[in-house]
């Protein structure tokens, strides 16, 4: 079993995100697939190296304006292959936030402390 080495609680929720890479200025919108006061995964098709600049907002539940953060990519791994020739690959993407207001941290850490994840079996590691 591998030794949790986060410095956080990650909760799994799906959250809509909105992320602009800041130096080809795409924007995509996704999902997280977890989330924590640190850093963020979202699963999608695009592939980014470590280090690559994003900006996202993260729109969270019962609030009108959204949480709004620079981060940076940690890792990218691959998920899952196409199964159909009109299919993408898809990828995991881990960031880490590089810059984030502190109202919206706030807001974001009130919302991790309200939505915890079940707790894990070991199996589920």
């Amino acid at each position: 079993m591998s030794e949790e080495r986060r410095q956080s609680i990650r909760v799994q929720t799906r959250l809509t995100i909105i992320i602009k890479n800041l130096d080809t200025k795409r924007v995509w919108r996704t999902l997280t697939n977890d989330i924590s006061s640190l850093g963020v995964c979202v699963v999608m098709e695009e592939f980014w190296e470590p280090g690559v600049k994003l900006e996202f907002t993260i729109k969270l539940p019962d609030r009108d304006a959204p949480v709004t953060c620079m981060a940076e990519v940690v890792w990218s791994r691959f998920v899952r292959a196409p199964q159909k020739s009109y299919e993408s690959s898809i990828r995991a993407v881990g960031m880490k936030f590089t810059k984030i207001q502190s109202k919206d941290e706030a807001l974001l850490k009130q919302y991790l402390a309200m939505n915890p994840s079940p707790p894990q079996s070991a199996g589920d590691r």
